[in-house]
């Protein structure tokens, strides 16, 4: 829908440029306007200021001079998780739109957050000058892809998704020594909300293993999987396993695991040879039957087809001929 400005937000515009506090911006969606819900002095142009005027419930924009430089304005989308979801899809359509009516080369990096933890300095801090630098898109690219993603049947595929960046805890690692040392057959690892990689020693089994998934709870495993090739013979092999239960309904956990799966493949390789990544939404998707299936993949044979080469078509009398037939 077109873009139109409430007339405080007109007016807002036109001292932008000298504005020194800070805006709260919200869709109007009757109208199909962009409102200007709220104002602040410079002095409390500050997150804590923000996070008295965010609803838990409801999206909006906050505009103000960039916390660290105060150079230029940034603006940052509030995305509370019990927001509904057609509300993330149209505020982040419109982020660069409202950007665009106060003068888009005012404004710089972006700032989506959708938990009241991230509205402090600290954590601006840490997730925009301190964070992870491996992720090369746009903010305007990751806001597109989780907006696509809750708007679209949900699916634990990630294969189109750029991966995001993870971090490795001392317990990943030590585990991963140990199962490359073979003390431990099996790592279980779920990620904590800054995407670093937490794991612990599994049983022995693949039963064993599968009866450790949740099916609220997405998570990872590493195993050493033990059975018969289609030979017959006896052959261990080490495969991946990513379980995310249709039963979860926390999408931003289910967006977290599906693009950060990846780069924990990634991290487990550089130690250890994964003979095949499994991907699974319930328990029954990873049976002996369907592992074999995966790891030994059975292709038909092409049949060449002859075709019947197609009679001789008999040359009809030509008209010359028939001409001197008729005389």
């Amino acid at each position: 829908m077109d873009v139109k400005l409430s007339e405080e937000f007109k007016k807002m515009k036109l001292t932008m440029g000298d504005y020194k506090g800070w805006l709260q911006v919200f869709i109007d969606f009757d109208k199909h306007s962009l409102c200007l819900k709220g104002t602040g002095n410079i002095d409390d142009a500050n997150f804590e200021s923000l996070a008295a005027n965010a609803k838990d419930n409801e999206h909006c924009y906050f505009i103000m001079k960039e916390p660290l430089k105060q150079q230029k304005f940034i603006l940052v989308h509030w995305a509370p998780d019990k927001a509904p979801v057609k509300q993330r899809f149209l505020y982040s359509s419109y982020v660069q739109k409202c950007k665009d009516q106060l003068e888009s080369s005012s404004f710089g990096d972006n700032y989506f957050i959708s938990e009241p933890q991230e509205l402090t300095i600290e954590a601006y801090k840490k997730k925009v000058v301190e964070g992870p630098k491996s992720d090369v898109r746009t903010w305007e690219e990751i806001e597109q892809e989780k907006t696509d993603l809750e708007t679209v049947p949900t699916s634990t595929k990630s294969s189109v998704m750029a991966s995001l960046p993870i971090k490795v805890s001392e317990s990943f690692t030590s585990c991963l020594k140990e199962f490359c040392g073979e003390e431990v057959n099996s790592i279980l690892m779920d990620l904590n909300k800054d995407q670093s990689v937490n794991a612990k020693a599994g049983p022995d089994g693949l039963e064993n293993v599968r009866s450790q998934f949740d099916s609220k709870t997405p998570a990872f495993a590493l195993v050493r999987y033990k059975h018969d090739n289609r030979e017959g013979e006896s052959a261990t092999v080490v495969i991946f396993i990513y379980f995310c239960a249709e039963d979860c309904t926390d999408r931003r956990m289910k967006f977290t695991y599906s693009t950060c799966k990846a780069n924990v493949v990634a991290a487990c390789k550089q130690s250890v040879d994964i003979a095949k990544s499994f991907e699974a939404v319930e328990v029954a998707d990873l049976t002996p039957e369907k592992l074999l299936e995966g790891l030994y993949p059975v292709y038909p044979e092409k049949k060449e087809i002859i075709k019947a080469k197609a009679p001789k078509k008999r040359k009809g009398k030509s008209r010359r001929n028939l001409a001197s037939l008729k005389n």
